[in-house]
């Protein structure tokens, strides 16, 4: 799909909050905490590019489901993780500190793009349709029935 949004800028800002966190974490000499946060970005972005692939490829009509891929995904991660905290030594907490970067990209990207969608006046194309929240013009909320004696 060629008119799809990229997702360089989100992968890049991923890289970059993964790297200053590590960076932070090895400034009070937690190397374990450091590789965990380390390990855990990189889990993150990984699992976001496949759910990029497994997305495209259904948009574009290469797979018919998604469902064993996920499920494959999901088993490899969790294989991964296991390897990670058991074998590698890594702190469990920076691991999930490191995959929660992906949460917090969003999140924040999420309110550049609300931003950047705002008109030149500052509004943001909201309309109210009634005062008091119910959408109605009347007033009248739709679970409210009106008495028909008036």
């Amino acid at each position: 799909m060629t008119d799809a949004p990229s997702l360089k800028p989100l992968y890049k800002r991923m890289i970059f909050l993964g790297i200053f966190m590590s960076g932070a974490s090895l400034f009070w000499g937690a190397l374990p905490f450091a590789g965990g946060v380390l390990a855990g970005t990189v889990l993150a972005t990984a699992n976001l590019w496949l759910i990029q692939r497994s997305v495209n490829g259904l948009l574009a009509r290469q797979k018919t489901s998604i469902k064993g891929t996920y499920i494959l995904r999901m088993t490899g991660v969790l294989v991964i993780l296991f390897l990670l905290i058991k074998f590698a030594g890594l702190d469990p907490l920076g691991v999930l500190v490191g995959f929660s970067v992906l949460v917090i990209v969003l999140l924040t990207g999420g309110a550049v793009l609300t931003q950047d969608l705002t008109t030149e006046d500052g509004a943001d194309g909201a309309e109210l349709e009634s005062n008091d929240g119910t959408g109605n013009r009347d007033g009248r909320s739709d679970m409210v029935k009106s008495d028909p004696r008036g």
